[in-house]
């Protein structure tokens, strides 16, 4: 995507922001789930909710006057 942005007019620069991508591990407890009445379908959806992947989306504008 960089290099395709980077040819558009009217574009100077196309920074990458970032880093590696972070992995979680999530050991299931299957009698503690079982106390509170969940399934490993619900701890798998509430994981799945709580996180969100999103990039910097940062945009520089310089008008020039």
């Amino acid at each position: 995507m960089k290099y395709a942005l980077a040819t558009v007019e009217g574009v100077s620069e196309v920074a990458s922001i970032g880093g590696f991508v972070q992995a979680y591990e999530v050991v299931a407890n299957t009698d503690q789930l079982h106390r509170y009445g969940l399934t490993l379908l619900d701890l798998v959806k509430a994981v799945k909710e709580s996180n969100e992947d999103t990039g910097a989306q940062t945009i520089e504008v310089d008008k020039l006057v």
